[in-house]
Formats: C-alpha cells, sequence, structure tokens
C-alpha cells in the first residue's frame, strides 16, 4: 500500500505500518476532510441571500441549485423539502410579510410564487438591467406629450351663433326663426312664463308698419280737376 501511492510522504504514510494500519489512518483522514467540505457546501447554501438590486430572481434559482448540486456531489445530504425552506429563507428581510405563507410542498412551486412576487415587487424584465416600470412610464408620458401637442396645433373650431330673422323677436342672438318664441315665430306660444312676463307685450307688438302719408293741411287747387288733396 505504501508503494500504491503517488506522495506517501506527503500523506502522511509511514512505510513501517501494516496496511490495516496505513488504511485506517487513510480513512480517518479522508473521511473528516470530506465532512469538513460538505458542512462548507452546506453553509455555503444556506448562507447565501437574494438582492433584488443586483440580481434576478432567475439568477438566483440557478444559483441555488448550483449550490445544492454541489453539497449533493460531495455526499451531502439536502431534500426538496429542506431546499425549499433554504430558498424560502433567502429572502431580504423586507420581503418577510411576504413570504409567509408560500404556497405548495416542493421547491418549484416555491421559485414559481418567488418569481411573481419578485416581478411585482420589483417589475425588472428578462433581458437584463432594464427597468420594466421606467418603461411603462416613459411610455405614457411619451403618449401624452404626442397627444398634447396634436391638441394643441390643431386649431379649436368656432361654433357658429344662430341669429333669428323674425322682426318681433326681443332676443335675436341664440337661435333661429323655427325656434322663436315670439309671435311669427315656428314656437310661438311655447315660450315659458318668465320669458312672457318679460318680453310678452313687447313681442306681441307686430312691426308691420307701411309708409302712410300723413296730412297736416290740405288746400285745394283749381289746376287739379279731380280735386285730390295735396300733401305738404
Amino acid at each position: 500500500m505504501y508503494l500504491n501511492c503517488t506522495d506517501p510522504i506527503g500523506i502522511g504514510i509511514e512505510r513501517a505500518n501494516t496496511s490495516s494500519k496505513t488504511w485506517a489512518y487513510l480513512l480517518k483522514k479522508y473521511k473528516s476532510r470530506d465532512e469538513q467540505r460538505i458542512h462548507i457546501a452546506d453553509t455555503t447554501l444556506r448562507e447565501h441571500k437574494f438582492n433584488p438590486e443586483t440580481t434576478t430572481m432567475e439568477d438566483h434559482e440557478k444559483k441555488m441549485q448550483n449550490l445544492l448540486r454541489s453539497l449533493h456531489n460531495l455526499g451531502g445530504t439536502c431534500n426538496d423539502y429542506q431546499f425549499r425552506l433554504i430558498v424560502i429563507a433567502s429572502m431580504p428581510d423586507s420581503w418577510k410579510d411576504y413570504v409567509l405563507n408560500v404556497p405548495g410542498v416542493f421547491s418549484t412551486k416555491a421559485f414559481t410564487y418567488l418569481h411573481c412576487l419578485y416581478l411585482d415587487k420589483v417589475g425588472h424584465t428578462n433581458d437584463g438591467d432594464n427597468d420594466y416600470v421606467k418603461k411603462q412610464v416613459a411610455a405614457l408620458f411619451a403618449k401624452h406629450l404626442a397627444t398634447h401637442a396634436a391638441s394643441s396645433s390643431t386649431p379649436t373650431p368656432k361654433r357658429e351663433c344662430p341669429i333669428c330673422t323674425n322682426p318681433p323677436c326681443p332676443t335675436k342672438i341664440g337661435h333661429t326663426i323655427d325656434r322663436c318664441w315670439a309671435k311669427g315665430g315656428g314656437a310661438e306660444g311655447k315660450a315659458p312664463k318668465s320669458w312672457r312676463d318679460k318680453y310678452g307685450t313687447k313681442a306681441s307688438a307686430v312691426d308691420t308698419s307701411s309708409p302712410i302719408n300723413v296730412y297736416v293741411g290740405s288746400t285745394y287747387s283749381p289746376k287739379s280737376p279731380d280735386g285730390s288733396l295735396m300733401p305738404f
């Protein structure tokens, strides 16, 4: 056995020892070393924490799976239920209230819930450092600016004010003759009491005057054989 070792002196094997004694020495030495490596791997897995400001939930899941695999390769034990609890414990303290009741009993269900929680809390997209929330806000702001610019450049059409052409109408502006309440209008007699009290007398007087010759005095002109009156 001594001759089969590549570096017996470096390992600490003495040539005078029997094979059984040398074997017992090697088992004790490397068993303790493996236990130490397993302990380190287990501690590394349990102490790894998720930082949402520097990494994504997808990267954290990959990291935790790799640490679990390293532990298993060294001979360490950690079942899926234990791994689920370790994953939940790796969340930041600010998320403590959100991970008290993670659904499911398997680590895959826990990661599904944590992915949704991550998107809700942080809002990052899967393409790296792009911030989903900032992109949405920027898009809405750009849309608002475009709408405001379009409304500012488009002149506001002027509304034409209708004018009534009914002569007796006391309020010409704001309606047409078809809707006029005054005498001769299309809505004659349909005016409310307040309008009739204010404009009733004025609106009922119809201005149908025609030119009338007023004779202040008359004289008989002998040059007019028909005896017609001569106006001044």
